[in-house]
């Protein structure tokens, strides 16, 4: 049971982190919006807020956007989600027909060697972020490179993607015990960075 509410956490980091932070999943995420884009559509009496940075982070409900998938069926919107179905639908048509600016987006994720399917996990039990020993860089770049194989593979819809961003969460799911540090380490407890 644990390992699966870590696993949980890992996802929600993953998926509500990845866009700006290493600072080119921001542009593919925002392609052809022509206002805030829409990253949840809130409950009624809920309110919908994104503490993230970047250009998607300015997220705020939208009357035209329609709910994704799984709110449909349960009534909840992850609010870690930064994109629905939609947006990625939109992202791989633009992506298939060589729109600019899209097509150069795309092809700046792919050059970047965090999307890149033979990326390996380096997973640590402890994670230390503030203070002395601080290594949380290694967990923020293999939660970029899980969130751009991610894309990749639901872009492109090449297995090998989603095959390495499973077995990146997989690995730190099965090895992280703890995050420490100074205050700082609450950082790195969310929705990271």
């Amino acid at each position: 049971m644990e390992r699966i509410k870590r696993r949980r956490l890992l996802a929600a980091a993953l998926f509500g982190a990845g866009a700006g932070g290493v600072g080119v999943t921001a542009g593919i995420l925002s392609w052809g919006r022509a206002a805030a884009p829409a990253a949840v559509t809130p409950t009624p009496g809920e309110s919908s807020t994104s503490e993230a940075a970047g250009p998607i982070a300015t997220a705020s409900p939208s009357p035209s956007a329609s709910p994704s998938p799984s709110k449909a069926k349960t009534g909840f919107a992850h609010p870690g989600m930064l994109h629905t179905q939609a947006d990625v639908d939109r992202m791989k048509a633009k992506v298939k027909a060589g729109a600019q600016p899209w097509k150069a987006g795309w092809d700046k994720l792919v050059a970047n060697s965090h999307s890149q399917s033979t990326w390996t996990a380096r997973p640590a039990a402890t994670v230390i972020r503030g203070g002395d020993g601080q290594n949380y860089t290694t967990l923020y770049n293999d939660i970029h490179a899980a969130y751009q194989n991610a894309l990749r593979w639901k872009i492109s819809g090449e297995r090998a993607h989603g095959d390495a961003a499973r077995d990146i969460l997989n690995a730190w799911s099965a090895t992280l015990k703890q995050v420490t540090g100074n205050a700082d380490r609450f950082l790195a407890a969310g929705i990271y960075g």
